[in-house]
């Protein structure tokens, strides 16, 4: 009995030694899977971030609890997202560069930033931040610091007479930022009263004074064009202009309209912008009872590159070498940006129509599917390859389901169903549509990114520590005392 024992604890130990090799080499080979990060909002007003891994049934807090929190987004294509926060009893708020797979925060700097981290803004290099505090008189003013070398650029020096300085973003190549000084006829959202500041020396410039008071709606600080909308007589133009930032006057981004421009239903909207084409996109409002169409515009302004009479643009920034369009009848267009290759690529399933947020997503293999959801008696999401081929109808739902992105290994879908404002239910589904599960319907837990799942590697070790240690006590364990060999005792 002793010796089948010893040999059953052998064979565990064994076992659990291949088990655990089998383990890591499967993870070793394998893509890992992906958890979700939710912004979790306490009912004593704190914000948390929680992590949640379907699959393992787990949840974990990995965050500290803080009294206010502000994620820049922008720089989440190096899966590194920069953070300003501030803890629960803490009056300073710290810059973290936060890694969503490794669950690391990591602090940049410590600044006092004020009661509320609103209209505050990081510089694309991170190395200057913009946030609003008050003086002396209780007004708003902008304050401007280095966060390397702890500098502030004092701006209420440089506008004495301002009511209040409201802070802007940062050019893209982090050597300017905007400033509004709001009057009384200042409308939150344009660009009355803008100046442009230079970081390196605290050089202002006043673009309103170049530009005649436009509402500047486009382009760049560090560029050589910007496109707004004159203020004239009491209001702003309904057509959109450009200029080059060295002179003054306007001039129409379009060069011909759909309409006469004295019509009072005329409206332009500069829907996008691909700066690789050098392309602006509008859509043209003709007349009261006429959508005019889409048209493809140099940034400079002049004559269209291509127009397209009563289409509708479908933004899809995951692609740029195509564009999608849908006409008044749902039928689905593809056209190149320098207006070729115009095609027909197949309409709506039947009984179906609109398009909600559609999606370009890259599957595992390389192919580029084209993702939609449209709706009628029931919500139905959809997919094909961005030729029109291989459509697929892949979830049918009762609620209003819409892609919001899809998990960095190309394995998942996020999926949300808007109930209310700030409420949404989440769900995932695998790229197919197959294997669609219920994330969350708590309305305390927003979508924050993606993370790789906990790897819990301290678990295999153990198993493999306990597995060794039942292999060595089956070969050198103390044997049993029934089958020990006896030594006799001498006779008497």
């Amino acid at each position: 009995m002793g010796q089948v024992l010893r040999i059953s604890v052998g064979v565990m130990g064994v076992l659990l030694v291949v088990m655990t090799a089998g383990l890591w080499i499967r993870r070793a080979t394998t893509e890992p899977e992906y958890g979700m990060l939710f912004t979790y909002y306490k009912d004593d007003g704190s914000i948390a971030l929680v992590l949640k891994v379907p699959e393992l049934n787990y949840r974990r807090q990995v965050s500290p609890d803080f009294e206010d929190m502000r994620a820049f987004w922008w720089l989440k294509e190096n899966r590194s997202v920069p953070i300003i926060a501030r803890k629960e009893g803490e009056n300073t708020s710290s810059l973290y560069q936060f890694n969503p797979d490794a669950i690391e925060f990591e602090t940049v700097a410590r600044v006092w930033i004020g009661e509320y981290l609103t209209d505050v803004y990081l510089a694309p290099n991170q190395k200057w931040l913009s946030y609003p505090v008050d003086d002396t008189n209780h007004l708003e003013v902008c304050q401007l610091l280095n966060l390397e070398t702890g500098q502030v650029l004092n701006l209420r020096e440089k506008f004495a007479d301002a009511a209040s300085i409201l802070c802007g973003e940062f050019s893209s190549d982090s050597n300017w930022a905007w400033l509004y000084l709001p009057s009384g006829s200042w409308e939150s959202g344009n660009s009355q009263n803008a100046y442009r500041i230079r970081l390196s020396d605290g050089f202002v410039d006043n673009v309103n004074e170049r530009f005649d008071g436009a509402s500047i709606e486009l382009g760049s600080l560090d560029g050589d064009w910007v496109i707004g909308r004159p203020y004239e007589n009491g209001l702003y133009s309904n057509r959109y202009y450009w200029t080059d930032p060295t002179k003054v006057q306007w001039h129409p981004i379009l060069e011909q309209s759909f309409s006469p421009i004295s019509d009072e239903f005329y409206q332009e909207w500069v829907v996008d912008w691909l700066p690789d084409e050098n392309l602006l996109i509008v859509e043209v409002l003709a007349n009261e009872n006429r959508y005019g169409g889409v048209v493809g515009v140099p940034a400079g302004g002049g004559s269209p590159i291509w127009t397209l009479d009563e289409m509708y643009y479908l933004y899809t920034p995951d692609c740029r070498e195509w564009l999608f369009f849908k006409d008044q009848n749902d039928q689905l267009y593809r056209m190149r940006p320098d207006g070729t290759e115009f095609t027909l690529i197949g309409g709506f399933p039947l009984g179906y129509e609109g398009v909600i947020s559609p999606n370009i997503i890259t599957d595992q293999n390389g192919t580029k599917w084209f993702y939609a959801e449209t709706y009628a008696h029931t919500n139905l999401v959809w997919r094909m390859h961005l030729d029109g081929t291989h459509r697929e109808e892949i979830i049918q739902h009762s609620e209003d389901l819409t892609i919001a992105n899809s998990s960095p290994d190309k394995q998942w879908l996020l999926l949300s169903s808007g109930i209310s404002e700030g409420w949404y239910i989440y769900y995932r589904a695998r790229l197919d549509g197959s294997n669609l599960q219920l994330l969350s319907s708590d309305s305390s837990l927003h979508f924050f990114d993606w993370s790789l799942s906990p790897t819990k590697s301290s678990q295999s070790a153990l198993l493999l520590i306990i597995g060794i240690g039942l292999i060595g006590s089956s070969i050198f364990g103390k044997r049993p005392y029934h089958l020990m060999r006896q030594r006799r005792r001498p006779a008497a």
